[in-house]
Parts: C-alpha cells; structure tokens; sequence
C-alpha cells in the first residue's frame, strides 16, 4: 500500500481577545487605514498629506487598523490592479513609500489583504514590515487592545470581516452587542469598510477608519464605498475616563486618481 503524504498545513493568522498591549495613549491621536499600498488604487500621496498633518498638529501617536498592503491574489485578476506584485516588492513599496515623521510612530494591525501572504506562503509580511521600520510596531493579527497603564483608558484596533453592512454603524454595533459589557473599549476604531463613520454607542465612541484607497472594480462589487481620508481625534481623560472626545475627520476624496507611480 502506498504512504499516505504528508500535507503541510500553512499557517493561518488567528485574532486574539488576549492581545492586549500596554500603551500610553496620547490625548491627541491619528487614525488611518487601508492603505493597499502595492494597488494601483492606493492613494499614497493622500496618505503623505495625512501625515503632513499630523505631524503639524503636534500628533505623535498614530493607529492603523490594517492593509497597509494590497496582498497577494486576493480575488481573482487581482494582479491587473497592481503596480507592485508580491510580498517582496510591496514589503519594499512600503519601506520606501510610508511616511515617516522624526517625532511621529504608528501602531498598525494585519488586515485580510495582509494576511494573504501569510495563508498562502506562511510568510509575515506585517511582521517583517514592523523589523525594517522602526517607526511602524505591528501590533498582531486582525485585532489589539491598547491598554494605557496610567488610566486604564483602553482602544481596540480591528480588521474585522465580512462586505458592507446595510448601514454604516451596524457593524460596529453589532461587534460591541456580541461582547460582554465587561469587555467593552473605551474607543474601538474599525478598518476593513473603507467607510468613515463616528458614532458614541454603549459609552463607546466608535470610529469606522476611512482608508487610502481608490473605488476598483473588486471594491465597488463589495460594496465599500471608498471614503478616502483619515482621522485626528483631540481627547480629554478624568479619573480614567474619556471627558472629553473631539473627533475631526480629514477627507481626501475630492483628489482622485490613485497613484500610479
């Protein structure tokens, strides 16, 4: 009888509840998003203007909720829509095209688009980005808390699944509904929808990221709308609560095109 062969089971990214990460929180924060950078829809220069921003508002600390890359074959004809394929030359992409501030480090999350190198290769491409940029710490696989040690004041970071819901607060309700009130964050900022929202829910303030990433033919049949733009949050904390919450939404949309370069 012939051996039985062996099959190799790649790795699959897992979320964890238990990745909490301890952090101090500024009081003044940047929220950002897929990017997709190694997409011909990938709005990079928007993404340098959002950090010019920041960066003259002072900001210091920013979260990216994920695909900070397009991935690799993702759906069907995905190559057409790139400039840069495959993990070593998006990785690369990445290096040389995030911005980079002297006084400016982001916290950033795998996304599914991200996480296509892993299933398919069992390589991190998130993971290698965080060792050859000192200024972007990967922070886990579709999920984190962040935890400040002074106030307990805490922010979840998610790349959740799934296309666009029928409204644009449902998901992030419905994230919070399927948890115990004991688990809540104090803010939850969402990627993955391509979608800006904000909204004060349970005593949650909610945040749907936005992203930097042109409407594609793939991104259209989805649904994801494509509200290009960013996040700068100003907040206000007493006796280890949220006071105070001034979200300010930054849009790009009005300059289309995508990066061609």
């Amino acid at each position: 009888m012939a051996k039985k062969k062996k099959v190799k089971i790649k790795p699959y990214p897992i979320a964890s509840v238990n990745n909490i990460i301890p952090l101090t929180i500024d009081e003044r924060i940047g929220i950002v998003s897929d990017m997709h950078i190694g997409s011909k829809f990938s709005r990079k220069e928007s993404l340098l203007e959002a950090y010019d921003m920041f960066e003259d508002a002072g900001v210091k600390q920013v979260f990216n909720a994920g695909d900070i890359t397009d991935g690799w074959m993702v759906y069907p004809g995905q190559v057409v829509d790139q400039n840069n394929v495959g993990y070593e030359s998006q990785a690369n992409e990445v290096k040389k095209k995030y911005p980079k501030k002297k006084n400016i480090n982001t916290n950033f999350i795998m996304g599914n688009h991200d996480a296509s190198f892993m299933k398919r290769t069992g390589a991190d491409i998130c993971k290698y980005i965080g060792a050859i940029r000192e200024d972007l710490d990967y922070a886990g696989a579709f999920y984190a808390r962040f935890q400040d040690p002074d106030d307990d004041v805490t922010l979840d970071l998610v790349h959740p699944d799934g296309g666009s819901p029928y409204s644009i607060s449902y998901g992030m309700q419905k994230y919070l509904r399927n948890q115990p009130p004991s688990h809540y964050p104090d803010m939850l900022v969402n990627g993955h929808r391509h979608q800006s929202f904000y909204g004060y829910y349970q005593e949650v303030h909610t945040l749907e990221a936005g992203c930097f990433q042109d409407p594609s033919d793939f991104t259209i049949r989805k649904g994801y709308c494509g509200n290009v733009g960013c996040w700068m949050v100003d907040m206000e904390r007493v006796d280890g609560r949220i006071k105070k919450f001034k979200p300010e939404y930054i849009s790009f949309n009005g300059n289309v095109g995508g990066d061609s370069k």
